[in-house]
């Protein structure tokens, strides 16, 4: 254990003696509380107005259900279409809404036209996202009296008793909300914290995959030591010491940065998954600075492990969701095990 601490001392010593590795260091916490300060005085939230002409208590039921999933969609009631008109206009809101007069009558009797008026301008695209939402309300407001009005008409389902109304009533509730006809994943997210999503949550991933890259850099600068070590004599050992260091020092930095854009509920889950992924960093710079013998070839292999890792890996935008063979792609770049391990972990 004593000859362990005194190689680390030393070897230690000799990467702080690197003003670049100091910067590398220094750049992760900067950034993350750069990114975390600019955030601050951004406004996460999408504005959307609403106004209603109906004034029936369906509207008002459509009105109360948007505002209750309002986690990342603010809705503004206005008092008359000309003032929502001109907040989209000046940019106060997105886009917006009129509850056209009617609106009750065409829900219950199953209509799809003349419900809702969009109001947005041509360069915004914010109307494609909300319109999604919107849809979904008028479904829950519309789908159960369809569904009502469909058996009626069809004469195969005549004479419905009174517990039979009831059990359909609960069974179409059912798969309404159980997300079994439709759901959605969050990856690389905080899924404890979807319900109330500031810009702050938008950083996280990145911030990750900056300090998964950094730490994939410095283990590859490890590697750099091994071999001029290697050339001077020492053995395999050494390329444990050499890589393990920096990625080492690394973790403590990167950490510091995960806390400083406010991931600390989970800490320790974020330290094990940088653990983890470090082993997996070492494990392959050690296999890659063995396999590569001559400096100079394998410092023209570092530039394209982090620039293909920029590219492949789901740091900052994940290119398989659009292509497919970037999936395998992906896999050849230290960072995408991060997230592979973050994911199962969370």
């Amino acid at each position: 254990m004593k000859k362990f601490f005194t190689w680390f001392y030393y070897l230690s010593k000799r990467q702080f003696k690197n003003w670049l590795f100091i910067i590398l260091l220094l750049i992760m916490p900067l950034c993350a509380f750069g990114l975390r300060q600019v955030s601050i005085g951004i406004e996460s939230t999408i504005k959307i107005g609403i106004v209603d002409e109906d004034n029936s208590v369906p509207s008002s039921d459509f009105i109360s259900g948007l505002s209750e999933h309002s986690s990342i969609i603010g809705y503004t009631i206005y008092d008359n279409t000309a003032s929502m008109e001109k907040a989209v206009l000046n940019g106060s809101v997105q886009c917006g809404y009129t509850i056209l007069q009617g609106f009750e009558n065409r829900v219950l009797n199953n209509s799809r036209v003349g419900l809702i008026r969009v109001y947005t301008k041509p360069e915004s695209s914010i109307s494609f996202l909300s319109n999604e939402i919107i849809f979904a309300k008028v479904f829950e407001l519309c789908g159960y009296p369809a569904l009502v009005k469909d058996i009626d008409e069809f004469n195969a389902f005549s004479n419905i008793s009174d517990d039979e109304w009831a059990s359909l009533k609960n069974s179409y509730e059912t798969y309404l909300t159980n997300g079994k006809t439709f759901s959605f994943d969050y990856t690389n997210g905080d899924i404890d914290k979807t319900s109330s999503i500031s810009i702050t949550d938008y950083i996280k991933t990145p911030v990750r995959g900056i300090v998964a890259l950094l730490i994939f850099l410095a283990a590859l600068a490890g590697g750099f030591n091994y071999i001029k070590d290697k050339n001077s004599g020492f053995g395999w050992k050494m390329c444990i010491y050499d890589t393990a260091i920096p990625v080492f020092f690394c973790n403590i930095s990167g950490i510091i940065s995960l806390y400083i854009v406010g991931i600390s509920g989970n800490i320790t889950k974020e330290a094990a998954t940088l653990l983890c992924y470090s082993l997996i960093v070492i494990s392959f710079t050690c296999i890659l600075s063995t396999l590569i013998k001559n400096l100079a070839i394998y410092c023209a292999t570092i530039p394209i492990f982090v620039m293909g890792s920029i590219v492949c890996s789901p740091i900052f935008f994940n290119l398989s969701t659009f292509i497919p063979a970037m999936k395998v792609l992906q896999m050849f770049f230290m960072p995408t095990y991060y997230f592979l391990i973050f994911n199962v972990w969370n």
